[in-house]
């Protein structure tokens, strides 16, 4: 079974949007879970992959027209729509943020989540209640799962431990938050492993404030703790991942990073790589870059898990639309 996770970059030309429905259609995968796709041009990929051929369709807007999130399911999984997370606070802030998160549930193959979130403070506190809500929303449903998307984050990977915006790192005898910069200055020293420590507090533009230690329990369990959840990192896990640059989806500052992520319950990854295109004219091969696709291959399920969730019959109404 072949997933691919794709922040498609808000195809903003007709011509990209039908290369990119060209070469997703070619892939015959099983589930493709898509991020920035609502900018005036999802109706392109919508036809192509809900209509053309046998997908399940399923797309979630925010208010503003450049974001959005999509997932299509191979219909012989039996998909159906599910209500996608959102932060209750969000219809009057006017933001797009809670309308990254969609989920899929298909009985015969689990539940499929297509996720985007984004960079450092981005979404300021109100980021962090989104990445509860999707544990919570994670947590309260058993059985085979798959989660994938851009995540923009971890900023710094060690020996296998993901650093995030919660962190500062000791550079030359001082403490400084964790950023590309700061994370290339770590890598340039020669350390084996960065000295830590978690900031204090930190205000977003709405007045909330809160302490690091809190970011970082909440945006790193994903990546240091999944599976407490249940979840596998199906890239990392895999017998085949190709050439070890095809790991890192983003290079910043010279950083290899892997902003792009696919997790598992009860599927087991054979193989994982990055397509190192991202299909724009003028950089046909284009850099290593979060804004490319990401596919992996599966076996399974592992486990005969049956889907415990209530199940939902009429497809609920959309924020957003």
């Amino acid at each position: 079974m072949k997933v691919i996770t794709w922040n498609v970059n808000q195809v903003m030309s007709f011509e990209r949007a039908e290369r990119v429905a060209t070469w997703l259609v070619d892939q015959d995968a099983a589930v493709i879970l898509l991020q920035e796709v609502v900018c005036g041009r999802d109706e392109v990929l919508e036809s192509r992959l809900g209509d053309t051929h046998d997908w399940f369709y399923a797309r979630v807007r925010g208010d503003r027209s450049l974001y959005g999130s999509a997932i299509a399911v191979a219909k012989r999984f039996g998909a159906r729509r599910v209500e996608p997370l959102a932060r209750s606070e969000a219809q009057e802030e006017r933001r797009s943020a809670p309308e990254m998160v969609i989920g899929v549930e298909a009985p015969a193959l689990g539940v499929v989540i297509s996720a985007h979130f984004p960079n450092g403070s981005g979404w300021g506190w109100g980021k962090i209640n989104v990445w509860r809500e999707l544990q919570a929303w994670i947590d309260g449903r058993t059985g085979p799962m798959i989660l994938g998307g851009d995540f923009n984050a971890p900023g710094l990977e060690v020996d296998g431990k993901a650093y995030c915006f919660g962190t500062q790192l000791q550079i030359g005898g001082h403490f400084r938050d964790l950023s590309p910069s700061t994370a290339r200055m770590f890598l340039d020293s020669g350390e084996l492993a960065p000295v830590t420590r978690l900031w204090e507090r930190w205000k977003d533009s709405e007045g909330r404030e809160g302490s690091g230690a809190e970011w970082e329990e909440v945006e790193s369990w994903i990546f240091n703790r999944s599976a407490e959840h249940g979840l596998v990192d199906a890239v990392m896990s895999a017998p085949d991942v190709g050439d070890v640059a095809s790991l890192y989806s983003h290079y910043v500052r010279g950083i290899k990073t892997r902003y792009d992520h696919i997790f598992a319950r009860g599927w087991r990854s054979t193989s994982a790589s990055y397509f190192p295109k991202t299909l724009r004219r003028g950089d046909p091969d284009g850099p290593a870059s979060d804004h490319a696709a990401l596919v992996v291959e599966f076996e399974g399920p592992t486990s005969q898990a049956v889907l415990t969730q209530p199940s939902i019959t009429e497809p609920p109404p959309i924020r957003g639309e």
